[in-house]
């Protein structure tokens, strides 16, 4: 149950954010203690779980092509642009604007 209201709660704060205090108070554990096992049940620590939603969610909205790259971002609960293209990055391998190219037809 714990792990579900994470991440319910993780991506009902998609844009916005959620402190890490706020999701394990609602898990009713330490900080330390949710991190951990939300790392061991999902494989990967709460924010980086978050990021992957976050492109995820890019990644559909860029799908539309008439929206700005900037949009997609903070839509997609990045700080700005350039944020989003070094994460997305990262993750991808590739940036929005190729990825947008590339795959989104």
């Amino acid at each position: 149950w714990q792990q579900r209201k994470a991440k319910e709660m993780m991506r009902a704060n998609l844009v916005s954010g959620i402190a890490l205090e706020e999701l394990a108070q609602a898990c009713r554990l330490s900080t330390s203690a949710f991190v951990r096992a939300f790392r061991k049940s999902v494989g990967m620590p709460p924010h980086q779980w978050l990021l992957q939603r976050r492109i995820d969610r890019a990644m559909e909205l860029m799908r539309d092509r008439s929206l700005q790259l900037a949009d997609v971002a903070l839509s997609s609960g990045f700080a700005d642009q350039s944020h989003f293209t070094r994460s997305f990055g990262r993750r991808v391998g590739r940036s929005p604007g190729a990825w947008r190219r590339d795959c989104a037809a």
